[in-house]
């Protein structure tokens, strides 16, 4: 299975990855610190343990969006010099 790459222009594809990388890296630490509260209640921890699953869940697919942003920026620019070169 091959890894998606997105097939933008440059700017937009940069605005995809550094938002990417906010939210996502933002999302994991919020689950993370979330999950590790000592204050959550006995009764809540399961409720509290899977919304943090589901939080961490959009933060990897934020950041697996700013990996196909980058990809897709490697790609075009390494096309861009294999046309250069012919």
């Amino acid at each position: 299975m091959a890894f998606l790459e997105i097939h933008t222009s440059t700017a937009i594809s940069i605005i995809i990855l550094t938002v990417g990388l906010l939210v996502g890296g933002f999302l994991l630490l919020f689950g993370i610190a979330n999950l590790i509260n000592p204050d959550v209640p006995d009764g809540y921890l399961t409720q509290n343990t899977k919304v943090c699953l589901v939080v961490r869940s959009i933060g990897v697919v934020f950041l697996l969006l700013s990996i196909a942003a980058f990809r897709g920026i490697l790609i075009k620019r390494k096309s861009a010099a294999r046309e250069d070169k012919t």
